[in-house]
């Protein structure tokens, strides 16, 4: 018999696992760039991708608590750094929106990591350490 647990297991809270879609989200998007698929699968994945998960990523590391500020806020974000990477690519002259697509979902996937670095730091309720097990 396996011992129960003294307190009833709870879900995840929204922070802990979100991320790791919009993460998913921008390997997805990269894998379809890269592949140069022309199905209507690449419009409806890269598309949501740039506009929310560049600013996800990043409004996430820096701790907003309302969801709807969250939210608008990283749309904000998103479609700030689509707008620059495209205007430095433009000046640059080297333009290519394949490569900016890739870009954003290294970025994206960076601060992820960062992201969960920083919750398995964090000490949870009861002075129990997730890097200790």
């Amino acid at each position: 018999m396996t011992p129960r647990p003294s307190q009833p297991l709870e879900p995840a809270p929204i922070v802990a696992w979100y991320p790791a879609l919009v993460a998913l989200l921008g390997v997805l998007a990269a894998m379809l760039v890269v592949a140069d698929a022309q199905t209507g699968l690449r419009a409806f994945v890269v598309g949501p991708f740039l506009l929310i998960a560049p600013g996800l990523a990043i409004v996430g590391l820096i701790g907003i608590s309302d969801p709807l500020e969250h939210v608008v806020l990283a749309v904000a974000v998103s479609l700030a750094i689509s707008i620059f990477i495209s205007l430095a690519m433009l000046y640059g002259g080297f333009w290519s929106p394949d490569t900016a697509v890739v870009g954003l979902a290294v970025l994206v996937l960076v601060l992820t990591l960062e992201r969960y670095r920083r919750i398995l730091r964090k000490p949870m309720p009861g002075g129990r350490d997730l890097r200790r097990g």
